[in-house]
């Protein structure tokens, strides 16, 4: 081997694929998804979203056997990549219905062990309409985890989840809502916001990182006249505008408006941070966030959204796509990356009779099948049909870091 490919199949993240996990599949099956069940970066490994199918690939209609085939499935894929249940960070749950909320925990605090991953859990629907629950994780296959306690941030401890998690240079919280230090959820959406995004600082600094860390963003809101709400607060906190993703979701409590998950870089780590600018996409974009945020290994994107190089945005589905999965292209490319490294996918759809035709433009552009979720949301402006947020791992040979 030369010293030039060796460098390559160095660098290079390592796909799981379908037949590793279930090696009875055959290696021309043709019904597979345009995706992988997982990705692995150096010790770090991103899955797609687990649905709970059984071992001949058929989904009951029970909440329970869903859920615990969910879990099967996860932990098959985590045991392939060398990880398992024990080494999950993250946790990116989504349910359908809020009368199952109560027996997916149920049943999801028994298959974490003794410091559960942290996790932000909310309600949407799914492409396949009979899918009841499906979860996503960030997991590691280095033993050395470092939970964030709830005795470090003075709180109440809940059994299914840790407020966030230390790995390999980041922090990872759960979702925070609004409650404030008294335990009380007031019911103004202003009041929610505030004391979520106190609630993250409070994790993160347990964590050894702050808000001015902050990487990537993921926040969730209820109601689409809540955005604005919420935009005019945020950049009073997040002042170094870290990559974000807003969608609108539900939530198991029926009470909760917003809530908000962030991954930050120690103020410990030895690994810089560079911040990816509009500028360096030539775009105006969106002043509250940055395209992405790159570490030595991983770039986090925003959400891609479908307008062309004027701003604009197409009314079709396909239009759109096109344009979101150029716009990831763009960004990948100015944060030292490509579309060809990517790790993990988080696709998010607003209408179920599009998802055929999204799937069709995504396969041509993401080759190498990265991880990925895909989930029915809403978005704050109605035209949006599309949105793609990705995580990359940068190309050594391009970094700027």
């Amino acid at each position: 081997m030369s010293i030039l490919n060796f460098w390559k199949k160095r660098v290079s993240p390592e796909q799981i694929t379908w037949q590793q996990v279930n090696p009875s599949l055959s290696s021309k099956a043709t019904s597979l998804p345009p995706l992988s069940p997982a990705y692995k970066s150096k010790q770090r490994v991103f899955t797609s979203g687990q649905v709970g199918t059984d071992a001949q690939g058929k989904l009951s209609s029970d909440i329970v056997e869903q859920t615990e085939n969910c879990c099967l499935n996860m932990q098959r894929i985590l045991e392939t990549t060398g990880s398992s249940m024990y080494k999950v960070v993250k946790v990116l749950l989504f349910i359908k219905r809020r009368e199952d909320a109560a027996v997916v925990n149920e049943i999801y605090q028994t298959k974490f062990g003794n410091a559960p991953p942290a996790r932000s859990a909310i309600l949407c629907d799914f492409p396949n309409p009979n899918v009841l629950v499906e979860f996503e994780v960030i997991a590691t296959v280095d033993p050395s985890l470092q939970p964030v306690s709830w005795e470090q941030i003075n709180e109440p401890a809940l059994k299914f989840l840790s407020p966030g998690f230390k790995a390999h240079g980041l922090v990872h919280t759960s979702g925070q809502v609004g409650f404030d230090s008294n335990g009380d959820l007031p019911s103004d959406i202003a009041e929610q916001t505030i004391n979520a995004i106190e609630n993250v600082s409070k994790v993160l600094k347990a964590g050894g990182s702050s808000l001015d860390n902050s990487l990537k963003v993921l926040f969730f809101i209820s109601k689409r006249e809540y955005a604005s709400i919420v935009n005019k607060i945020y950049p009073k906190y997040f002042k170094n505008k870290p990559a974000r993703s807003l969608i609108i979701v539900d939530f198991p409590n029926s009470d909760i408006g917003v809530e908000l998950e962030v991954i930050a870089s120690s103020a410990a780590s030895p690994s810089p941070v560079r911040q990816i600018t509009w500028e360096d996409i030539g775009s105006s974009g969106n002043n509250l966030l940055s395209p992405a945020y790159a570490t030595r290994d991983l770039v986090f994107t925003s959400g891609q959204l479908g307008t062309d190089s004027t701003g604009k945005l197409p009314a079709n589905c396909i239009a759109q796509t096109e344009n979101a999965l150029k716009n990831v292209i763009k960004v990948l490319e100015a944060s030292g990356s490509s579309i060809d490294k990517s790790l993990k996918v988080l696709l998010l759809i607003k209408n179920r009779e599009d998802v055929s035709a999204i799937n069709e433009v995504y396969a041509k552009y993401f080759t190498t099948k990265p991880a990925r979720s895909a989930i029915l949301v809403g978005f704050p402006n109605p035209n949006v049909l599309v949105e793609i947020e990705v995580v990359a791992e940068v190309d050594s040979t391009k970094s700027k870091l």
